[in-house]
């Protein structure tokens, strides 16, 4: 086949293109010294499982379920797509059972594996930070070695390399694609593709870098400076373009993107890219799981004004030293550090508010050795964020909008949120104490609360600011307050006793529905209109801990 063009709009491929073999792609010939012969497809090296592995469900074997089978994106073919280390990007199928509905043999779900996001130097420049509310100081070294922060160390793990991939995955661990009715009432019968996450920047990445300091010998492999590829958002329509092509999805009634964590980031910022590639008469949707976190200086919705004020004012002294020093350099204007100086704890879109926040995003420097300084983010969010808060930075918005609750904002496609207030990943990786810690101390519970408020007022601001941009446009959720980071589907339920699962079910149902009226069917009635809409609080408003929040449903 001819190779494809460039997949994402309004940008050329990558130069230079990378060669047949991933051996040869960019940065991989020294990556290539240190490994030893291989026998494998594609070049691949044999296979060596290691333990971390088994903790991101990359290992295969103990189970009865049907596998997934392995496949490589063929780099003469999707020119852009590779992971961090140059292997190529892998994605594994599992196509319905030949005993399943035959609804369920044209349907087809896209997992997108989450992991973490890297930066280049991470583990020098950052090993812990000062949470926002409780004043703790977290060390970052525990994670690193399961989820590696620093690319470095990420690019040679399987979170940055393709090369440890085993050729057949069970990959029902995950409850979302089971094909266990019993645990997956929904995709239970349905295609799937468990698509792996090896680039780093949460799937939204379109880059290849090398560190300025390269002359560091940490960023040198064999001598030479390393190449790290953020290429996330080229592998996720590298992999959707060879389903269509050759796995059979050109004929899919349905199309549902999934992620969760990391993934969940790439669904939401690339959904819409997958919409435009899949039959226009399938019903698409996005299923988007634990990503959502709250947000600090947010000022376009708070619950707690006092504590906001105070967590903004937290940022703006220990700045000083720092615009002061550039000031002095000749780097940025004085009025910028006066506005610090001055800034006397005002409301947010206050003058002195805003002159703070203009000063503060002066710290965003564009550095194009991160991989967000070409990571693929909403234009419109980026004009808004520049627009209301009077910017002179555009890359300060970029950083914002990377977040999931601007994602949400300002999405356009189906969409559905799966996420808990009390997400523990998102509040233990932020600095919270260990829930079970938490729910001994008095203070802790209370910041617990005042957060997972804080958050639903953010999420609120989010999903009406998305109602008011694309008001006939199917927006779900379900939001509850049990403390866990994806998983527990179809383990929680809401008032009504439906199961989160359940809630999605319905939701996909009525999707389709509305896709069917998009393309000439009957209209939607009132009801089916509302259906495409529900979002559900499981407690909303609950102190922390949520009594019976995480209770199985009681099934008869």
């Amino acid at each position: 086949r001819a190779p494809q063009p460039s997949l994402i709009h309004d940008r050329p491929p990558l130069p230079p293109p990378p060669p047949p073999s991933w051996r040869g792609a960019p940065g991989a010939r020294v990556l290539a010294r240190a490994m030893p012969p291989s026998k494998g497809p594609l070049g691949m090296p044999s296979l060596r499982l290691l333990p971390p592995l088994l903790l991101l469900g990359l290992a295969g074997g103990g189970s009865a379920a049907t596998p997934a089978r392995r496949h490589y994106l063929d780099q003469e073919q999707f020119l852009d797509a590779m992971c961090l280390d140059g292997s190529p990007a892998t994605f594994y199928v599992r196509r319905a059972a030949a005993g399943a509905s035959e609804a369920g043999k044209r349907r087809w779900v896209i997992s997108l594996q989450g992991g973490g996001i890297c930066q280049i130097g991470f583990s020098k420049h950052r090993t812990s930070f000062v949470h926002m509310f409780t004043n703790e100081t977290i060390r970052l070294d525990n994670a690193s070695t399961i989820v590696p922060l620093d690319c470095m160390d990420r690019r040679t793990s399987i979170l940055g390399t393709s090369r440890h991939d085993p050729p057949e995955q069970d990959i029902s661990y995950k409850e979302v694609i089971s094909d266990d009715p019993a645990v997956n009432p929904v995709f239970h019968d349905w295609n799937v593709v468990f698509t792996r996450y090896c680039d780093g920047s949460s799937w939204v990445g379109f880059s290849d870098v090398v560190d300025p300091d390269c002359k560091d010998p940490d960023l040198q492999a064999g001598g030479e400076c390393v190449v790290f590829h953020y290429r996330g958002t080229a592998n996720l329509l590298g992999v959707v373009a060879s389903l269509l092509q050759d796995h059979g999805m050109a004929d899919a009634t349905d199309v549902v993107l999934h992620g969760c964590s990391a993934g969940c980031f790439g669904a939401i910022h690339l959904g819409h890219l997958v919409q435009e590639m899949v039959p226009a008469s399938a019903a698409f949707a996005v299923v988007a799981d634990s990503c959502m976190e709250g947000v600090t200086q947010f000022p376009w919705a708070q619950y707690n004004k006092t504590a906001q004020r105070e967590a903004f004012h937290g940022h703006v002294h220990p700045a000083i030293p720092w615009l002061r020093s550039r000031v002095e350099k000749g780097e940025v204007d004085a009025a910028m550090l006066e506005a610090l100086k001055e800034y006397d704890g005002s409301d947010p879109f206050t003058p002195r508010y805003l002159a703070a926040r203009r000063a503060l995003s002066s710290q965003m420097v564009f550095d194009p050795s991160k991989w967000e300084a070409n990571a693929t983010i909403s234009t419109e969010c980026k004009d808004f964020v520049v627009a209301t808060l009077e910017l002179n930075n555009p890359f300060a918005a970029l950083m914002q909008c990377k977040g999931a609750t601007y994602g949400v904002a300002f999405s356009s496609i189906p969409l559905f949120i799966l996420n808990s207030l009390d997400d523990n990943y998102a509040v233990s990786g932020a600095g919270s104490k260990d829930m079970e810690k938490c729910k001994q101390d008095q203070r802790c519970r209370d910041h617990r609360t005042l957060l997972s408020r804080e958050w639903e007022t953010q999420l609120e601001w989010a999903f009406d600011m998305r109602r008011t941009r694309k008001e006939s446009v199917p927006l779900g959720a379900f939001i509850d307050r049990c403390p866990h980071h994806c998983m527990k589907w179809h383990e929680l339920s809401d008032a009504e006793g439906a199961t989160n699962a359940e809630r999605v079910g319905e939701w996909l149902a009525a999707v389709r529905r509305w896709r069917e009226a998009e393309v000439g069917g009957p209209a939607l009635n009132e009801e089916e209109r509302e259906a495409t809409m529900r979002v559900t609080w499981q407690r909303k408003g609950a102190v922390f801990p949520c009594e019976h929040c995480c209770d199985r449903p009681v099934r008869s």
